[in-house]
């Protein structure tokens, strides 16, 4: 009896562990295959946006939501500034040439489309460019990042890959 017990136990520690990293990992990640994706190139890569400060998508993030989801969204705003970039992806460093060179390596999918506005002003359109890491594996040997991170760039300085 005891043993039958013990083993009981054990299966529902195990169930509830696994079930537990399921919704941890779930968390982690936005399931975003019911988002309409085109894949783009960058055209100029000046117009990225590198610091996001609180406020910034105040005004724009119900235009953004409609596209996205709020799980999205939420994803899109803490990981769409160079804070929560791999270093790699915010080289400032290297020459010009070098990180245009790299980063159009990148496998960059456009998920999101708004006008921007802040401050009650409107501004350029930007879009929302997820970088996911499967796909993006061999972009740099020694760089890895969990999912995906997101850049907001210009419309107009993107291409949809056909």
């Amino acid at each position: 009896m005891k043993q039958l017990i013990v083993t009981v136990i054990a299966f529902l520690l195990f169930a509830t562990t696994v079930e537990a990293n399921t919704l941890a990992t779930s968390a982690l990640f936005t399931d975003t295959s019911g988002i309409e994706k085109k894949q783009v190139k960058v055209t100029n890569w000046g117009s990225r946006a590198i610091y996001i400060m609180g406020g910034y998508f105040k005004e724009t993030k119900d235009e953004i939501v409609s596209q996205t989801g709020e799980a999205l969204f939420e994803e899109i705003e803490n990981k769409c500034s160079s804070a929560a970039w791999p270093a790699a992806l915010n080289d400032m460093d290297s020459e010009d040439s070098i990180v245009t060179a790299k980063m159009n390596r990148l496998k960059l999918y456009r998920i999101a489309t708004y006008q921007h506005k802040f401050n009650g002003n409107v501004f350029d359109k930007y879009v929302i460019l997820e970088v996911p890491y499967v796909g993006n594996e061999d972009w740099d040997a020694n760089v890895k990042w969990e999912g995906s991170v997101y850049f907001i760039i210009k419309e107009k300085d993107i291409e949809v890959i056909p």
